[in-house]
């Protein structure tokens, strides 16, 4: 329990469960459910029920706790910036986890990175979650931390870009035959809210 990952218990009863009694009163509170708890390094992380959020403890010096600072908290709250998680995993300094949210899946991870461990293509620690960019189209179906990597599964079928609801007014009206500049507008109007425009072009 040398940094706060034990939450509430007496240290002077170390070989003796007890209960976090911090973590009962703060879901209590918030009237949570705990649907799953993981252990990391120093911290821990539990996922609640709706809106499922993710609730984090113990050693912050990497970040590893999400929340915007890094120092230690033995006292439970919320990861910042994340619901409708799906599933997490807590390696030795960092954590990831799938979110599902308006249909689509996510991948987030925050915490120590020297190693690239994040996936977001570079070494920088973060304090909250980032988003990991690199498989767009493709549907997560687990995350796993270790050491200093991490593992991602993903489903063998890619995801359809027309199939997309937010895509999907687009290819509507590309399939009724119209002009280059209407796809070209169509196009920049897409690329506007960040999408990228090549999809139209491969439904």
């Amino acid at each position: 329990g040398s940094e706060g990952q034990l939450g509430s218990i007496d240290l002077h009863l170390p070989h003796t469960p007890q209960e976090n009694r911090w973590l009962t009163k703060y879901c209590k509170k918030a009237e949570y459910e705990i649907l799953d708890i993981c252990a990391g390094g120093f911290f821990n992380l539990v996922r609640t029920t709706s809106p499922f959020y993710i609730i984090s403890w113990g050693a912050g010096t990497y970040g590893q706790l999400g929340k915007e600072y890094a120092w230690n908290d033995p006292r439970p709250s919320i990861v910042q910036g994340l619901t409708h998680v799906e599933s997490m995993s807590a390696g030795r300094r960092h954590a990831m986890c799938i979110q599902k949210k308006d249909g689509k899946m996510n991948i987030f991870g925050w915490g120590y990175n020297s190693y690239g461990e994040l996936g977001i293509g570079d070494c920088d620690m973060r304090l909250c979650p980032a988003l990991m960019t690199a498989i767009p189209r493709a549907v997560p179906l687990q995350v796993s931390c270790g050491e200093r990597h991490s593992v991602i599964v993903i489903g063998h079928h890619p995801i359809v870009a027309a199939d997309e609801p937010h895509l999907k007014p687009y290819f509507d009206i590309i399939k009724e035959g119209v002009s280059s500049i209407v796809v070209k507008t169509l196009k920049a109007d897409v690329k506007r809210k960040g999408i990228d425009p090549k999809l139209l072009d491969d439904p």
